[in-house]
This record gives C-alpha cells, structure tokens and sequence, in this order.
C-alpha cells in the first residue's frame, strides 16, 4: 500500500482526516473513462465538506451507464476535463486517507486517468469500505453499497451520482466502525480487513508486454495505423483501422487505448479480444 511519509499508521481512527470519493463512468467495465467524482473529506462523526465535479470524458457514454448514474454526453459537454478535474479532487483530499466502496473499481478508473494525462501517482493511503463493512456488518444480506445505505436508514434515491454515493460510504464506514467500536484503535488495524489499495502507474514503459503485442508498441513509436479485427464491443468482430496511442496494464489486464476511425473516437480495447492485428 502505498502511503504519504507524513501519514502516521499508529494514529487513532478517530483522530484520522478521511476523504471517501466515488466515480461515474463512460461505461461498466474498468476501462472506462471517468464522468464525475464527487468526495467528502472528514473525522469520524463530523459532517464533513464535500467536492463534486463533473468531467467531460472526450467520448460518448454508453446507454447501459447513463441509464445507472442519469448523466448524458451533453451534461458534460462543458464540464473540465480530466486532468483539471483530478487535479481540484487532490488538492481538495490532500493527505489523507482515501476510502472507496469497492475501491479496486474506483482507483483503476483514476489511475488510468492519471496516466492517460501524464500525472503523477498520489501517495494516499485507499481503505475499501467493501471489506471494512464484511467485517463489521456480516448480518447483511448483502453488501452493495446502496443495500448497507438502506440497511442504516438512508434515504438511497440519489445513489449512482458520485457524491451521493461518497456520502453514503462516509456513513457506511461509520456505521461499520461504531459497531465493532475500534474507533480508539490504530489506523493500521483496518488494513488487514480492506486490502492493500494504492493508485498504479500503468505505463506501457513500465512492463513487459506479451510477444504477440509488440507489433502495438511499434505502431506507437512510429505512429503507424494499424489494422485489427476486434472480437469485443457491440458491433463485432469486424475490421477497423486504429491509431494506437498508448498500452495500460491493470493488475495484468492489458488494454490499449487508440483512436478508432470508425467510431471517430478514442477507445479502449481489451488485448485478448483481438483476432487479428497489422500495421496499415
């Protein structure tokens, strides 16, 4: 886990500034691009203030996620892009610890964003609040967040917007420690229950790329075409004319990111779903 030197594990939970943060995104998979962020940073039982940005993501959003979160293309047609917006999420969370509900899904989406806008990894420490709340609420039938939000008796009819859903993992987090009443204990005691988290910089410099993919990279470095035949996606397996722009790796999930001449859009393709790769 990955963690600021000024962050201190034997401080008391209750004594710790958090920031619980939520994103929406262009689609459901762990490749899409980020909508909104909404945060709430505070100390255990204080209300706490709160952030919320939406983010113009450069593509379309597919059907399947607007039809969760309610966010159309053309809310965030004005909205800053990225790398402006997660640079106003940062300075606003500063140093302290960041907690996500399913954080996995919630720091991927970020960490390819920061990639993606030549940013720098921050040092936060990320608890899950998923594994916090299997810990401390096993009676619960289950454990989406809106189900644990219903659970303690809030009102879950904004969920699916970032900071409503920031706020309810806030409220969540808390439930869980109060229950369990580890409040007095040691920040580094949560570590055990919510997985080791950390924000991953997923250059295509930074690992070794299977065999069969090289012919990518080249493409890059040269700026080439490429031509593929693509297995995923709602059209098929049908030829498309790509221009590479750069590889990710995601806990040893490759994917490359390109502008497909198709759609007249950047994208982002799982590797494993190509047939068929060429250079134009």
């Amino acid at each position: 886990m990955l963690r600021p030197e000024t962050h201190d594990d034997k401080m008391a939970i209750a004594d710790t500034l958090f920031c619980a943060f939520d994103v929406e995104t262009t689609g459901l998979s762990e490749s899409s691009r980020m909508v909104e962020i909404g945060a709430i940073r505070f100390k255990i039982g204080e209300e706490g203030e709160g952030f919320s940005t939406l983010v113009n993501p450069r593509q379309s959003i597919s059907r399947a996620a607007a039809a969760i979160h309610g966010i159309s293309s053309s809310m965030v047609r004005d909205a800053p892009l990225a790398d402006e917006a997660l640079a106003a999420f940062f300075d606003f969370a500063g140093d302290s610890v960041l907690l996500a509900h399913n954080a996995g899904f919630d720091v991927g989406i970020v960490s390819m964003e920061l990639v993606r806008c030549e940013m720098a990894m921050p040092g936060n420490t990320v608890i899950d609040n998923l594994g916090i709340a299997r810990a401390c609420l096993a009676q619960r039938r289950n454990f989406k967040l809106a189900t644990l939000a219903e659970s303690i008796g809030l009102d879950t009819c904004g969920l699916h917007r970032a900071f409503p859903d920031a706020r309810a993992t806030k409220l969540v987090f808390e439930e869980a420690l109060g229950v369990k009443g580890w409040l007095s204990h040691p920040l580094k005691e949560l570590d055990r229950f919510s997985g080791g988290f950390g924000f991953q910089d997923m250059r295509d410099v930074e690992f070794e790329l299977p065999a069969e993919f090289e012919i990518i990279r080249q493409a890059i470095q040269s700026q080439s075409c490429l031509k593929v035949v693509y297995a995923g996606g709602t059209k098929g397996p049908e030829p498309r004319t790509l221009t590479p722009l750069a590889i990710h790796n995601r806990w040893g999930s490759f994917s490359l990111e390109a502008f497909c001449h198709v759609d007249r859009m950047n994208k982002t393709f799982l590797l494993d779903r190509f047939v068929k790769i060429e250079l134009d």
